[in-house]
């Protein structure tokens, strides 16, 4: 297996669980350093260009022939966009676990995702998706603070920010230059925070489970989760 995406942190997990099963992992990072391929369940680690960069489809089919790699892995998402793109072009020569674009970006995109979640009777947060920055500005004038500003496809809670009044919606304008479409949603300000994974196979079926609560997060306010214990599936699940 090709493992993309070795510099980020939770390739780490990725090749160890793989390893211990068995599966030679090939590591391939844009940087010199990734802490994946130190692994000892590493077979080797290779450098490649960015997933956006023009050499990095040939980059990819020299890999694949030359160390017959079974299966690509990506881990980030701009990674995964990409090999999507690419899929036609690797052909057989080897598997990419995903299913369709449109599949992907129906998740990848928070607005379509959170109305099939409303559509589906999930509790979601009150959300709206201007299209425009006057038009997320115009909303914002009626909102009810503390609210959240979170790109439209982003991870990693790039470019999420909290908005505490009217006098700071000019944040929205600048999350919006630099990350494109945003959403403005309501913040829940009590609970807990869960996250919930599923593993589904091509045939629809669930394989597994995996659930964490969130201990720590980067702003404390409420942003991207900087420590985090694992847990049996709560009933959100």
């Amino acid at each position: 297996m090709l493992l993309l995406d070795a510099e980020r942190r939770w390739a780490v997990p990725v090749v160890r669980s793989l390893g211990r099963h068995g599966v030679r992992v090939l590591c391939a990072s844009t940087e010199r350093l990734a802490a994946a391929s130190a692994s000892r369940f590493s077979a080797g680690r290779v450098r490649c260009p960015p997933a956006d960069h023009p050499d990095f489809a040939g980059w990819l089919d020299r890999t694949i022939d030359a160390r017959g790699t079974g299966m690509v892995l990506g881990l980030a998402e701009p990674t995964l966009f990409r090999l999507l793109d690419l899929r036609d072009r690797i052909g057989g020569r080897a598997v990419l676990p995903y299913p369709d674009r449109a599949a992907f970006e129906a998740v990848a995109d928070k607005a379509v995702s959170t109305e099939l979640a409303r559509e589906a009777g999930l509790a979601v947060p009150f959300t709206v998706a201007p299209r425009t920055v006057d038009e997320g500005l115009r909303l914002l004038r009626g909102f009810r603070y503390p609210c959240v500003v979170k790109p439209r496809t982003s991870s990693g809670a790039r470019g999420f920010t909290v908005l505490h009044g009217p006098d700071e919606a000019h944040r929205y304008a600048a999350v919006h230059a630099e990350h494109g479409p945003a959403l403005i949603q309501e913040m829940i300000l009590d609970g807990t925070a869960v996250g919930v994974s599923f593993l589904y196979d091509g045939e629809g079926r669930r394989r597994a489970t995996f659930a964490h609560r969130r201990l720590r997060e980067f702003p404390a306010t409420g942003g991207n989760c900087t420590l985090a214990e694992s847990i049996s599936p709560p009933e959100v699940a």
